[in-house]
This record gives structure tokens, sequence and C-alpha cells, in this order.
């Protein structure tokens, strides 16, 4: 049975019960603040977003780097995932659906399908 990696950006919400399964990687998308720069989930908590807009500043996302995205597509290489499906947020709303196809076309011995939700 071949194995199948999912990779979605963190715009995606997607439930624990998913994001913690082994063959899932989730991609943070960027936060600025404060003059900060932050990854949303991994160094900020959405509710410490919402108390940063309590407290006056306005955060502003911006799609993962292409270095990002490419991490996080080895790590699921490295745990043998060879097929991947990429979900990331509306191409309408965000680049972070050409910054992961532009990263899987970069990939050697993957198949990666890059789903523009």
């Amino acid at each position: 049975m071949k194995k199948i990696g999912l990779l979605v950006d963190s715009a995606s919400d997607i439930p624990a019960e998913i994001k913690n399964q082994v063959n899932v990687e989730v991609v943070p998308l960027v936060v600025t603040a404060n003059n900060h720069e932050y990854l949303d989930r991994v160094t900020i908590q959405p509710q410490e977003v919402y108390q940063l807009i309590e407290d006056g500043y306005i955060p502003k996302t911006a799609s993962p780097t292409l270095g990002l995205v490419s991490q996080y597509i080895k790590k699921l290489q490295q745990r043998g995932y060879k097929k991947i499906i990429a979900i990331t947020i509306s191409s309408g709303l965000s680049v972070t659906n050409k910054v992961f196809k532009i990263a899987s076309e970069n990939v050697n011995n993957a198949i990666i399908t890059v789903i523009d939700s």
C-alpha cells in the first residue's frame, strides 16, 4: 500500500484529530504585528492574535515562504511519503497556493498535487 501525505497551510484550520496524524504537516502562515514576525500556531496562537487586536495592533498575514513550504514537504518525504496532497487557502485570498505549487515543482522523488480550496 502506498502512503499518501497531506500538506495544508495553517489557514486551513483543520481539526486536531486530523492535524495530529503522522501523515499530516501544517505549514504556518506568517503573522506580523507590533513589529514582530510570528509563525501561525507555532510561535503565536490564535488567542494571542486576538489579544494583539484588543491591544490596538492590527496583525497582517502573509504566505509562508518557499523555503518554509519546502521544509514541510521534506518532513513528509523523510517519513516515506512519495505522494502528497497539498491543500491551501483559496488563491483568491492569498498567494499561498502559488507558493505551494512552486515548491512542489522543485521536489524530487515525490508526486505532489496542489489543490486550491
